[in-house]
């Protein structure tokens, strides 16, 4: 006489535990996707509306900032920055400029209107980095300055 037990069949899930994992799991997937999709589309339309104040501040340019200095174009990029180009009415580099005295003094001048000024929030809000060039009136660079947001 055989004690061999007969064989039994494989246990199977509870349908309702396999429907609920089911349901969950497609869940997380599309919540993921949509997630993805919604930031992709903000990031899109900031990029579209950074393209959009170049052209308009290239449009305009040149503008009159002071008596000595205009601003004469703008640039998108690479990545989240735009640039600002200065151009100095009277101002011609000397061998004896000091770029990063200017530099430092136009720095924290730029640093405190990107914190403050409610009309760069939304760049705050979206990383970008400010670049002002400055150019003396025969176009030299006297100095680059970048800001950051976190800045």
């Amino acid at each position: 006489m055989d004690n061999a037990q007969p064989e039994l069949p494989p246990a199977r899930r509870d349908p309702v535990k396999s429907i609920i994992t089911f349901a969950i799991v497609l869940t997380l997937v599309f919540g993921a996707v949509f997630l993805i999709r919604t930031v992709s589309l903000q990031s899109e339309q900031f990029d579209r509306e950074l393209l959009q104040h170049v052209d308009h501040v290239n449009h305009v340019a040149p503008v009159k900032i002071s008596e000595e200095c205009n601003l004469i174009g703008s640039t998108a990029g690479p990545g989240r920055v735009l640039t600002n180009i200065y151009k100095y009415v009277d101002l011609i580099k000397t061998p004896d400029f000091d770029s990063v005295e200017f530099a430092e003094k136009n720095r924290l001048a730029l640093v405190e209107r990107y914190r403050t000024d409610p009309s760069l929030k939304k760049f705050r809000d979206n990383g970008l980095t400010i670049r002002a060039q400055y150019l003396d009136s025969k176009g030299e660079l006297l100095a680059e300055i970048e800001v950051k947001a976190t800045d």
